[in-house]
């Protein structure tokens, strides 16, 4: 068995999107040819290096691909141009070793590449290569209401690949409709919550606007260089933040500007997530300018207002530390962390990175973060 690991060009794109398909056979409705064009040929940080995926090749049949999705990377003053590692799989059967292979082969191709959400597959590959760890990254959540079905839908995810759990909650569930019951208590706990929690920061003076699109000079005055509580982040210029949300990849991606005296202050990027998933409302991305705590407070009121009670629960995620403590005073909690990874061909860069108090700004609407992740509707077993 010959492996043999190459660049992939405009002439394989049927071949990838056959290959996409059998890859991700779960998730074929959600990524067909106008997501694959959208995420790895319209991207802005691409300029003429579409698309940005190499493959794994036995006998002339792709066996394992890795994608890129390029950014430019803010480090101080510095612009680098860095990739996120996107839809990396190796079928099985396959040699073990095309999985080392093909992200050796992504990540020289550009100096600097991250990770975020990741398999530990990937992360056994990263560190292998002598990639560093990044500051964690808190998922929060905050539970709204809860309804049977998701009730249901949370224990059919929570038991998957647990046969023996999974027939006994179908059993509360078909049998003693435990997940009513349930629903009853914890609507009534949610109800007192919403009572006694503080409401934070006065907003005085705060305007939050929806809008279609970013507009250059918005953005540039949101991440004005003297007034920006990271050292590190991806550049969020109109052209990036455009294609990552308004464009979107079918998302459904709703923005929101927040204005202070007159003047852009932050913005909100939000979505509800499909019927296949857990209901829930998302925070794909939320930022204040110079990490004001009103302007945070404003946004995430403008978040709870905007979804209601139609969701069982608000997610984001966000590794600023003045963030999570506006989340917080906001009733969310910790759920779970990333563990992002870098890796640089070049030492000096990667421990720059890396660096004991560097300030990353990461979140859900980093790497592919926010995606579609359907949940079965009914119990294995």
């Amino acid at each position: 068995m010959a492996i043999t690991v190459r660049r992939a060009g405009p002439a394989d794109r049927d071949a990838l999107w056959r290959f996409d398909r059998q890859a991700f056979p779960e998730l074929t409705e959600h990524r067909g040819p106008e997501r694959w064009r959208w995420q790895y040929e319209r991207n802005p940080a691409l300029g003429e290096d579409a698309p940005p995926v190499w493959v794994a090749e036995d006998e002339g049949r792709i066996v394992g691909q890795i994608c890129a999705i390029p950014v430019i990377l803010q480090l101080g003053g510095e612009a680098l141009p860095a990739a996120w590692g996107a839809d990396f799989i190796v079928l099985p059967g396959a040699d073990p070793r095309a999985a080392y292979r093909l992200m050796r082969a992504v990540a020289g191709h550009y100096g600097v590449f991250l990770a975020l959400a990741m398999a530990d597959t990937t992360r056994r590959i990263l560190m292998a290569m002598g990639a560093r760890e990044l500051p964690a990254v808190p998922t929060l959540i905050k539970p709204v209401r809860l309804r049977p079905d998701g009730a249901r839908r949370i224990l059919i995810r929570l038991t998957r690949g647990r046969p023996r759990l999974a027939r006994l909650a179908r059993f509360a569930c078909d049998t003693l409709h435990a997940h009513h019951t349930a629903c009853t208590a914890v609507n009534i706990a949610l109800t007192a919550r919403d009572r006694l929690t503080a409401r934070g920061a006065d907003t005085a003076g705060i305007r939050i606007e929806a809008v279609e699109r970013f507009e250059d000079d918005v953005a540039s005055a949101i991440f004005d260089a003297r007034d920006r509580p990271f050292s590190v982040a991806v550049r969020r210029d109109a052209a990036y933040l455009n294609w990552r949300f308004a464009d979107g990849g079918g998302l459904g991606y709703r923005i929101f500007v927040a204005y202070r005296d007159g003047e852009p202050d932050g913005y909100l990027v939000l979505r509800r997530t499909l019927p296949c998933e857990m209901s829930l409302g998302v925070i794909a991305e939320l930022y204040a300018r110079g990490g004001r705590d009103a302007t945070h407070a404003a946004l995430i009121r403008h978040a709870e207002r905007h979804f209601g009670t139609d969701v069982a629960a608000l997610v984001c995620a966000t590794s600023l530390p003045e963030q999570q403590a506006a989340f917080r005073r906001a009733g969310f909690i910790p759920a779970h962390e990333a563990r992002p990874m870098c890796w640089s061909a070049d030492p000096g860069v990667a421990a720059r990175l890396a660096a004991p108090g560097t300030r990353w700004f990461l979140t859900r609407g980093d790497h592919d973060w926010d995606t579609v992740r359907p949940v079965p509707d009914r119990f294995e077993g």
